[in-house]
């Protein structure tokens, strides 16, 4: 949201620009079915002297005054942003007041959470424990009944549609205060186990049918769809998305190869070239180590070299991607298909893993191997010939 600076180039008379402010505020752009729906409105002439705009500005003085204006709407967003937080953060103290009795809430948290949020694996600790508050407060069953009422929190997680991990830091911290709480005041308590079974797998289903709906991760982009749309993109931007595809490699990898400092082509005493590639986002170990190999064997990566050398390679918008390949294809679409892609043509797990730079092969295979895919050998033609 904010003041915009548009060049009407096609003008003969001054001022060769006009003035727009632009709004992503939902209630603004209710009616758009784009992805991220924005609404313009043109500021006639006649309002510009409050704005500090003059019809004799050149186009880079009103960009410069529109800046200043975008960072006072940016402050002024920013504190409103604050005190519906501190609003909101207040009236969740005023609801669970009486639920969480200040004295046992204070020495509750005391024990367990604030000397546990300073360390690193803790520092959710407070957000863990607010969804926990939240939780009993929803319920209504008081913590000694928690164990006869295990069907209805398993309920409530399913309807929150929480993951199961989530859900798992939450029953933590419910038990954790309903152990505390019951010991303060003398009644028996029995902690809420884990979800497993028909439970585990109905708060599963639900999470996953949330996820269907949000962005859960780029599909893959298959070397077939970027030669078919070869002709649409700028020449730049199709090699880009090429040594993505073809080296498997995410965005900010891709970017740094124009930095001599950052790629090294070595060539192998059979002739096989293998390009080294450093990985900045590697800081836990030593720099002599945070290189990885990526051979180049197919017949269509021998053309990657040049490209590397002559850097004719740009990154494409978000956008371009979207209009040309779909609304769920983004610039990790390559790298997303880059083991499906090495496994069809007869590469190891092993090696495809190191090529991408993973600590361990189950990392490949999890996260990055679609499970719809089939690989198999044809052990009847191989045995004939």
């Amino acid at each position: 949201m904010g003041y915009y600076v548009r060049a009407l180039l096609w003008k003969k008379s001054s001022p060769l620009w006009k003035l727009q402010f632009v709004s992503y505020k939902k209630c603004h752009a209710a009616a758009s079915s784009a992805v991220k729906p924005k609404k313009e409105w043109d500021i006639p002439p006649r309002q510009w002297a409050t704005l500090g705009f003059t019809p004799s500005m050149d186009i880079k003085c009103a960009r410069t005054r529109a800046s200043q204006l975008n960072a006072q709407v940016k402050i002024k967003a920013d504190e409103e942003r604050r005190c519906q937080v501190d609003h909101a953060a207040g009236l969740f103290e005023r609801e669970t007041q009486a639920k969480f009795p200040d004295l046992f809430k204070r020495e509750f948290e005391t024990r367990f959470i604030i000397g546990r949020a300073e360390r690193a694996h803790c520092r959710g600790a407070m957000a863990h424990w607010r969804g926990a508050q939240k939780a009993i407060m929803n319920l209504r069953i008081e913590p000694s009944a928690w164990h006869d009422g295990v069907y209805d929190i398993y309920d409530y997680f399913c309807h929150r549609r929480y993951s199961l991990s989530y859900t798992g830091k939450i029953l933590r911290f419910m038990n954790l205060w309903g152990f505390f709480i019951c010991r303060k005041l003398g009644f028996p308590f029995l902690p809420v186990a884990r979800p497993r079974g028909y439970e585990r797998r109905r708060i599963l289903d639900a999470y996953y049918a949330k996820r269907k709906t949000r962005n859960s991760g780029s599909l893959p982009l298959k070397p077939g769809q970027l030669e078919s749309k070869k002709l649409n993109l700028k020449p730049e931007q199709y090699n880009w998305l090429y040594l993505s595809v073809w080296l498997g490699l995410c965005p900010i990898e891709v970017d740094q190869m124009k930095d001599k400092c950052n790629v090294t082509i070595e060539k192998m005493p059979d002739g096989i070239s293998v390009l080294w590639i450093y990985q900045t986002k590697l800081v836990s170990i030593p720099p002599h180590h945070r290189w990885k190999p990526i051979p180049l064997i197919m017949p269509e990566q021998q053309c990657i070299p040049g490209l590397v050398r002559r850097g004719e390679f740009v990154r494409p918008l978000v956008k371009t991607l979207r209009a040309h390949f779909g609304l769920q294809t983004t610039l990790y679409g390559g790298r997303k298909g880059f083991t499906d892609l090495m496994l069809a043509r007869g590469q190891s797990l092993e090696n495809i893993s190191q090529w991408m730079g993973h600590s361990s092969i189950e990392r490949t295979w999890r996260h990055y191997k679609d499970r719809l895919v089939v690989h198999y050998r044809n052990y009847s033609e191989t045995e004939s010939s």
